[in-house]
This record gives C-alpha cells, structure tokens and sequence, in this order.
C-alpha cells in the first residue's frame, strides 16, 4: 500500500512539473517579452518613485544583518524617520498617502493612455480587449487605472507606502500614540483624495460608463451632496471649457510634424482631475514665495515625500505628453533646465556689504587677550551636524576643566558643521551677560550647556523646505521662479539664526551683536571674544578662502601665495578698495558658506547688499563671481588657517619690544570621528574599481590626503618654531608649541585591523555606523555621542607618547 502511494505521489509531482514547463513554456514567448518590456518603458519613472518610496525608509537602519553592509545614505536620510511626535506622524502618513494616490493615478493615466506611444486610437483599444493585449499585458490595464478601488489603493499602499508607515511608528516618541496619529493621517489622506477628485466626478454625466473613483460610502455621500450644489458643478464645468479651449492652442504641434488635428472635444475628466491637482500644488509654493508665511515648522520628512510628490506629477505630465514623439523626459527636463538656466544667468547668492577698513591683525588679537601665559588655538573639523555638537560638546567641557581656558582660546578655526557649532558659541558669548571677573563658574556652565543644547537641535527641515518649495521650482523654471534670493541655503542659516534665539534689547548692547563678522572685531580686540577663521573653498579654482574678521598682511616673499586668501582678498582684488574697504557679511552666512556640502546648500556667490555711498560698484570680474563652497573640500580639519594665523603671532613673539607674553601654545584640534589606520581601510571589488574606483578616489582624498597633509605640515611647525625658541637666551623668551587632538576611540587595532577585546565592552551605534552628515540627530545619535565623549573619547598629545592615557586636565600641564 506504501509503496502504491509513494508512485502515485510521483506520479502527481510529475504531472505538476509537466504542467509547469507547459505554462512557462506558453509565458516566455517573443510577445509576452515584448508586452513586459513595454510596461517597463511606459511606468519607468512610475517603477523608480515606487522603489523610491519602498527602500528610503530602510536608511534608517545602519546595515544590512545578512550582508553584513551599510546602508546607502543612511548618514543623509536615516534620521528623518526618527523620533517623530504625533503631529509628525499624522503629517507624514498623511503625505505619504497622498503621494501613493499620485504614483498610482498618474501611472493609471500613462496606462490608458498607452496607444500614444504605439499607435492605436484610445477608443478601439477600449473596445479592443484582444488588440489592446497586443501592446501590453491586460492586467496592467486592470491594476494601474485612474478609476482606483478600494483593493487597489489598499494593495498598492502595502506595496510602496507600507514600510515607511511601519518605520516612522516603530521608531516614533511614542509608538501607541504614533499608531493613532497613523490612522488619522491615513484617513486624512484618504479624505482629501475624495475632496480632490470631487470636480472630476461632478462632470460625469454617466455614472455607469464614466469615471469611478474610490466607490465607497464616504465618497458616495460626498459625491451626492456635492451634485446638489448647482454653482459648484457650473464652475468645474465652465472650467473644463477654458481649459479645454486653452488646448487648442497646441494643436499646431501635430500640423509642424505634419498630422491632422484633431477635431475639438471637451477635455476628459480624468485629464481634467490633474491638470487641477497640478494647480493645488502650485499653491502652497506661490503662497511661501509671496508672503511670509513659513511653512517650515513641519518635520524633515514631510517636506521630503513632498518633494517627491511633486517630482512623480512632473515626470509623469512629460512622459505623458512626450511619449508619442518617442522623446525622453528626462532628457527634456534636463535640456530645458540648462538652456533656460543659461539665457536668466541663474544662481544662488549670499549678501554681502562692503565697509572701510578697521584693521585686526593676529598680534592684535593676541594682545588682547585677558591669560597672557597660554595661547590656546581650537581647530574644529568638518562632519555635519555630528561635528557641531562635538565642538560645543569639548568647549562647554574643557572650559568647565579649566575656567581661564574662555579667556585663553584666542583663536578658532574651523570647518564645515565645526563652524556652525563655533558660531553658536561665539554667538552665545556675544549676547551672554558673563561678568569674566568674577568667575561665576556656574554662570560659565549654563552658557555653554545652552549652545551645546542648541548646537544638537535639527535644522535639516528648513533644507528640505527649501528644495520642495524654492530650489525644485528653481530649477524647473529655470530659474525665473520664485523671485528673490531665497533658498535652501538662506533658509538653512535664517534657521540657525532662530535656534540661536531673540534676545532682549539691553541698554549698553556690544557691538558684536549686529550679527556681522567684522562687528567682532571690538570684543575680539578687547580680549572678550576669540578670533575666528570660517574655512571655505573656492569652487572654480580649489583654493582655500578665510571667512574672518582678521586681516592679513600680504607676503612679500617670492611665492606670495604661500597662505590661503581672505574673502575681502578675493572680492576686490585688482580694486582700488582693496586697500581701503573689506567685505563684511552676517555671521550665519558665513557659517553657511564653510557649511556649505552639496547637495544639503548650493554653491553661491557674492551680491553686493548695501553699497552705502558706493553706488557704482559691482562684482563683474570673473573672480569676483566665484561660488563658494564647503571648506572641507580644501581642508577637513582647520589645521592650515590656524598655521596662517600663528605664523606672524611667532615672529612677533621672537620680538620682545612686540609686547607677547605667553609661554606656551597649545593647539587643540577637535575631530568629529576617528582617524583609521593607513592600512584598514576595506578593499573593493575589480567591478567596484572599474565603475566607480576614480569617483571613489576622489572623494577619499578629502581625508586622506588633507589629514596626513596637516599632520606632516603642523609636525614640522611644531618642530621648527620649538628649535627656534630654544635658542633664545633668556627662559621668559622661550616658547613652547604642542598638540592636542581629541577625538572619539576607534575600535579597531592599528596593527590587526581587526576590532580589539575590550573588557565590558558595550557597543554604542555612533561607533557602527557612518556619521551624520546632514543636520539632523537623532535621540539616540546624541545620546551615543555624549557616551562617547564621557568614556570613549582619545586624547593624544605631541608630548607624550603614543597610547599614553591622558585627562582633559593633562593638556595643559
């Protein structure tokens, strides 16, 4: 009996494997490869947006557990769907929602609009059922339909929306109320879909052979109160007939390619429905580039499937259109952009006022100072958000180890997110009310805990804000719209302005408070404030720029560009104001400006403000038009500017009629992450070489180059100012230089590449995955950050020998 039913289960396993072969057989045919490639090329922009949708929210996640891998992007984006409250979560679902719908009727319309790309008119492949089978598979016709049911949307919102749903609740504040915002924003979502595609229905005459959108009792009842209102269906219906007049007007297209027009008919509903959603989204945008109404309060995210929205309604509106003459979209929206873009000269800018000469030089700086015993120089590196809170994390502690260290620090300089965090600092000791004499401790601690508080908190809304509602129009009008200078650039550092805060109006305010770098310049002088070199990069040519209110001699030796230059140097070179006249800008921007990491802020170059009594003055040489760009491009770490700075302070001090007193300089560099051993770095596949090896190089060569460029070059610094103060004759003219540099442990052995056993080892994520390098810090991310600095940060110092264990009290011993 056994045996009988073990044959007749072959049998029947057989027979299946047959009928398999049979079917796939009867599937892979010439025709059926034919009709899938069609669908590919018709939904292609629909294909990417969905992945698009699918995949982002996975850059949550640091890496991939079963290949062991980082996650694409996860430093730019991961964070967005991260520590979301309740109204972040209702507006993000409900966004995301409404971007569903968008993907899924904009591709309906491409679907049943597919005879524009292979010939038959719309009406015989409706009637058709067999011939339309000729071009694509009936099912597409079945799934992607601008008459959406219920099954659809729930099917296609699981398929696309379903995974950034799930991970903005699961990693929300709260993910009981995080699931209560969700619904609400799905009903949301929901409801002001059946509001939008209101007109639509209102000029169906036959319900039964016209459009059926979304049959559900909600809707239905929406629909039928609707009907009842005669003005509102006179108006969609009066707006049909201008719009479908105004369509007359491209006929000529089909006569210049030698085809009959075609006979005038009232514009189909559904065409109707997103030509009108188009004109919802344009809304919000005129609204924010014509009042000053501000629309970035919202989460991040929001504005990112936003974006996103209103690119999956670009594409698809050329595609449709642009398909019957086999013309690439994408092709179009580039070449529009780019011929436009050249006849308006579009760019980004930064503002800029040129003012008389107040000249700070470095040694003025240093006599200021109020510790004539130690000079102090902060090198901060770049790094994004993560650096700026590094470099307000190590002030606000170091200070609280050493209180006169506030008054010995005379110079800062810094790149990139170091910047951004040294201008809170600067900004808060500027507006602070710290009496220095009398060493209130505690008042020093609330200060600096308030601009590292400042320092954590996200900015990275106001950048996405301006790419969904400035720079995307941007582009698209090639530049004639929207008016202004605003951009996500302008409104990354008004953003930082509002974190820093409004203050109060006092009786006696310093002069610093007027927010301009060159307003510094008194309570630098005067020893209350540190100087600051902002480092940035010139785009076209490479070449540092200081953003500083410190003024330069210019060299007289043989190679006179043996420093960086001033942004004042660039600006009115070859000027007969050079001599006379300085550029000044506000703090913020130039925060930008040495923050300025595409694609997160655009390159932008200078437009001249108030002009005061020179009314004639313009930036028309070529490198007064120069962009400016991140300065860790040039250099990541701060170190060369600081070397520029030191060097004239030295040869002052080897004067003693220069009035320099200190005895010691101490040059600490702060370094938001680690620095790898030269020889664990991991190696790439020969495809990943072949593809992507010089790209790769390239961008290496940012740390690679500039941090072993630095090291080498402050070494020999240090070395060489050492042996010329040894040789002074008396102990009170000698100098002592060192470095400090501190930063976080990396886990990994030197010699071995390999992680070593650490006693009680506790993994924190800062350490297993790639930093932040957009503005935004998640809770945990700031919470890692500050366990490392209290545990697992490494000081390491020129003085003492490598893997010595050192305390932030030894650095100035």
């Amino acid at each position: 009996m056994s045996v009988m039913s073990a044959h007749s289960e072959q049998a029947v396993a057989v027979s299946r494997g047959e009928r398999f072969k049979a079917w796939f057989r009867e599937k892979l045919t010439v025709e059926n490869i034919q009709r899938f490639l069609n669908s590919i090329a018709a939904l292609k922009y629909g294909i990417f947006f969905a992945l698009l949708l699918l995949l982002l929210p996975f850059t949550t996640f640091s890496k991939i557990p079963i290949l062991d891998t980082t996650v694409p992007f996860h430093n730019i984006t991961g964070g967005v769907y991260v520590d979301l409250g309740f109204g972040g979560v209702l507006l993000a679902t409900l966004v995301l929602t409404l971007t569903t719908w968008s993907l899924l009727y904009t591709q309906g319309l491409i679907i049943e609009g597919i005879e524009t790309r292979y010939g038959p008119d719309i009406n015989q492949l409706e009637s058709d059922t067999e011939k339309r089978k000729d071009f694509i598979p009936e099912q597409m016709y079945q799934f992607f339909s601008a008459e959406a049911y219920w099954g659809q949307l729930i099917a296609y919102f699981c398929v696309v929306a379903l995974s950034g749903t799930v991970i903005v609740i699961f990693h929300a504040e709260q993910w009981y109320w995080a699931i209560a915002a969700a619904l609400l924003g799905l009903a949301g979502g929901y409801l002001i879909i059946i509001l939008v595609c209101t007109p639509a229905v209102l000029l169906i005459e036959d319900q039964e052979k016209g459009l059926k959108l979304l049959p559900d009792p909600v809707s239905t009842w929406v629909w039928q109160k609707a009907r009842m209102v005669t003005w509102l269906c006179g108006l969609f219906q009066w707006l049909r007939w201008k719009i479908s007049q105004a369509g007359k007007i491209i006929q000529f297209v089909p006569a210049v390619l030698g085809k009959e027009k075609t006979e005038f008919r009232l514009i189909n509903p559904k065409h109707f429905l997103a030509i009108l959603v188009v004109g919802f989204l344009i809304i919000p945008g005129i609204i924010a580039w014509t009042t000053e109404f501000r629309f970035d309060t919202m989460p991040a995210l929001v504005y990112a499937y936003l974006l996103i929205l209103f690119l999956i309604w670009t594409f698809s509106a050329l595609d449709f259109h642009l398909a019957r003459f086999r013309v690439n979209s994408l092709f179009v929206f580039l070449a529009f952009m780019v011929i436009l873009s050249s006849f308006t000269h579009t760019d980004h800018f930064f503002e800029v006022r040129i003012t008389p000469t107040e000249a700070l030089t470095p040694v003025d700086v240093v006599k200021g100072s109020r510790q004539k015993d130690n000079l102090v120089v902060i090198v901060s590196s770049g790094g994004g958000i993560k650096a700026t809170a590094w470099t307000t994390l190590a002030l606000k502690d170091l200070i609280a180890t050493r209180p006169e260290l506030i008054d010995e620090i005379r110079l800062v300089s810094t790149v990139s997110g170091g910047t951004v965090g040294a201008a809170y600092f600067l900004d808060e000791l500027c507006h602070s009310t710290l009496d220095r004499e009398a060493k209130d401790n505690n008042e020093v601690k609330t200060v600096l805990d308030t601009v590292y508080q400042k320092s954590t908190t996200s900015s990275l809304a106001a950048v996405m804000y301006g790419f969904a509602f400035f720079d995307f129009w941007h582009l698209v009008s090639g530049g004639l719209l929207p008016p202004g200078l605003t951009d996500r650039g302008t409104l990354l550092e008004s953003e930082w302005q509002e974190i820093a805060g409004e203050r109060d109006e006092v009786e006696q305010p310093r002069k610093c408070q007027q927010g301009n770098i060159l307003s510094f310049r008194e309570d630098i002088r005067n020893g209350y404030l540190p100087a600051f070199i902002f480092n940035a990069t010139v785009m076209e040519s490479g070449r540092r720029v200081m953003i500083t209110p410190v003024n330069f001699e210019k060299s007289n030796e043989p190679f006179n560009e043996i420093r960086g230059d001033t942004l004042t140097e660039i600006l009115l070179k070859g000027n007969d104001l050079d001599k006379t006249h300085e550029a000044d800008l506000n703090l913020w921007t130039a925060a930008r400006l040495s923050a300025a990491f595409p694609y997160v802020t655009p390159a932008a170059r200078a437009k001249i403000g108030d002009k005061g009594d020179l009314k004639d003055l313009e930036f028309r040489q070529p490198w007064q038009q120069y962009h400016i760009i991140d300065g860790g491009y040039y250099d990541n770490f701060g170190v060369t500017s600081a070397l520029d700075w030191l060097e004239p302070v030295l040869q002052a001090r080897l004067n003693p009629q220069a009035g320099l007193e200190f005895e010691k300089v101490i040059i600490i560099q702060l370094r938001a992450s680690p620095k790898a051993g030269r020889t664990c770095y991991k190696n790439d596949g020969g495809a990943a070489s072949a593809f992507v090896g010089p790209l790769q190089g390239l961008l290496n060569i940012r740390n690679g180059v500039a941090l072993s460029r630095n090291e080498i070059e402050l070494h020999r610094f240090i070395k060489s100012w050492n042996a010329r103060f040894a040789q002074q004759k008396t102990e009170q003219d000698r100098v002592h230089l060192r470095t400090v540099v501190i930063e976080p442990l990396l886990n990994i052995d030197p010699d071995t590449c390999t992680p070593p056993v650490l006693e009680a080892q506790d993994e924190t994520g800062i350490k297993t995955r790639e930093d932040p390098l957009s503005w935004h810090l998640t809770n945990t991310q700031t919470k890692d950050l500050e366990e490392v600095w209290q545990q697992e940060k490494m000081i390491i110092s020129s003085d003492r020998p490598p893997g010595s264990k050192l305390g932030l009290q030894d650095i100035f011993e």
